[in-house]
């Protein structure tokens, strides 16, 4: 069969099946543009504030590579790479969130999570900082994103299972059908479902603060220029000072006004891992365990 003889079959089944098409996909846009229209009414505050810290990261990561001499050199341009490059995934999962597609915003923001990560990894293996984006590498420390968080750092966090709950074939979803249909009368049909979930927003929006505050710290912290530089630089200065003020309300956000407990363990985790990256990259990643433990033992 040739190509031309294949591009008129498919679309003569396209223009065919065109009413029932459109019908499906106008079904789709018409929950996306209600679910956005709720998100702006409801969550406005949110919508707003993570598209100034988007904003905000994005502008200081661009201006950055035209900086100061040094300042990205060695393991830190791994690192820099690393957060540009989930910048993308980050504004395409808060996209999904405001169109109602809730795990598949939860699925994006695993690449995010694991972005972060990998650049701890990287500030704890300075010689090696390759190992945190390659599989088995010939010497150093290999990047396993549960064991940095579970055997190295011990701390107590789910966000990866949780993540990958949505990622690995929506088995979250596939669970609640099964329940649905479990042991019942009148079983639920199984069928693609568009609806407004309060409690899926919420679960979002925390992990949207989470993320977007490791991403203001990076920008304010781990890639700052000095004084100097940015005194001659007033265009990047001022963003600098909106990312802080922004980064403290971020960590205001989730240490002291979420309804969660969890996330208040997560904010003080947090900040201990921001004091760690801080302190091994003006002392080299030597000893990092011992700092570790002063640190949170503090």
């Amino acid at each position: 069969m040739s190509i031309d003889t294949t591009k008129a079959q498919l679309d003569a089944i396209t223009n065919k099946n065109r009413e029932m098409t459109n019908k499906v996909i106008a079904s789709v846009t018409g929950f996306e543009a209600k679910h956005e229209a709720h998100m702006l009414k409801e969550y406005g505050r949110f919508c707003e504030q993570f598209e100034l810290y988007h904003a905000t990261v994005v502008g200081i990561f661009h201006n950055l590579n035209y900086g100061e001499d040094g300042l990205l050199n060695g393991y830190k341009s791994i690192q820099f790479m690393i957060a540009v490059n989930s910048q993308k995934s980050l504004y395409s999962a808060y996209k999904l969130l405001k169109a109602g597609m809730y795990d598949d915003a939860v699925a994006t923001l695993r690449i995010v999570y694991e972005s972060f990560l990998r650049i701890t990894f990287i500030s704890l293996n300075q010689e090696h900082p390759y190992n945190a984006i390659v599989r088995k590498p010939e010497e150093g420390a290999e990047f396993n994103a549960t064991g940095l968080v579970k055997d190295q750092l011990k701390l107590d966090w789910t966000h990866y299972s949780i993540l990958s709950n949505f990622a690995h074939g929506n088995s979250y979803r596939i669970f609640l059908d099964m329940d649905a249909n479990a042991n019942h009368e009148n079983p639920q049909p199984i069928t693609v479902r568009y609806k407004i979930d309060e409690d899926m927003i919420s679960i979002c929006t925390n992990y949207f603060y989470f993320l977007t505050l490791t991403n203001l710290w990076l920008a304010v912290e781990q890639f700052k220029p000095s004084s100097d530089f940015l005194s001659r630089n007033t265009e990047l200065k001022n963003l600098y000072d909106t990312a802080q003020e922004c980064k403290e309300l971020a960590f205001e956000v989730i240490a002291t006004h979420t309804a969660n407990d969890y996330w208040r363990t997560i904010a003080a985790d947090l900040a201990d891992i921001f004091k760690l990256i801080s302190v091994t990259s003006k002392e080299s990643d030597h000893g990092w365990k011992k700092k570790w433990e002063t640190i949170r033992s503090e």
